[in-house]
């Protein structure tokens, strides 16, 4: 699992942190990967909003480093 955050401009929801799967290796397609995290954010979004119905969110930020601040070795890494 890694902890992604998105803003929402329409009800004001501000980098609200949730988790999702980690991609399962760099050979994993990250453009499916996007796919469900697209869809992993909506989820989420209505779950915690659900009376707004946005045409997009904002500010999607997925972590691209270890807590020991090294870099991941692609976009998804298990760094938690």
């Amino acid at each position: 699992m890694i902890t992604v955050q998105f803003s929402c401009p329409k009800c004001g929801l501000k980098d609200h942190k949730f988790q999702i799967p980690a991609r399962e290796s760099e050979d994993a397609s990250v453009v499916d990967w996007m796919k469900c995290v697209i869809k992993w954010c909506a989820e989420e979004h209505h779950r915690v909003s659900p009376v707004c119905n946005p045409d997009r969110l904002a500010d999607l930020k997925i972590p691209l480093k270890h807590s020991d601040g090294t870099e991941a070795e692609y976009i998804g890494q298990q760094i938690e």
